[in-house]
């Protein structure tokens, strides 16, 4: 057991609970936060690709590429929160 597993916290509901466990749940939180937010920049890039008879070529491009761009960042930064098994 580690040293840190020990170390209690209070949590939303007024109980307490282990700070391993809190620190867990949280990275669990943002990893999903983040795959969220990959999946709608994504769907975000799909949408601006459907509309181009409403809009310029170049501010597709433009638009899809901060979409690509933003997409593959919020994925590395899913990495770093994965949990590992």
């Amino acid at each position: 057991m580690r040293s840190y597993d020990v170390v209690m916290t209070p949590s939303d509901d007024g109980h307490w609970v282990l700070k391993s466990e809190a620190d867990r749940e949280i990275r669990h939180q943002k990893y999903k936060r983040c795959l969220a937010m990959s999946k709608w920049c994504k769907s975000e890039m799909v949408r601006y690709i459907n509309s181009c008879d409403r809009y310029d070529i170049s501010y597709i491009k433009k638009k899809t590429g901060h979409y690509n761009k933003w997409l593959y960042k919020w994925m590395e930064l899913a990495e770093k929160f994965k949990e590992t098994k």
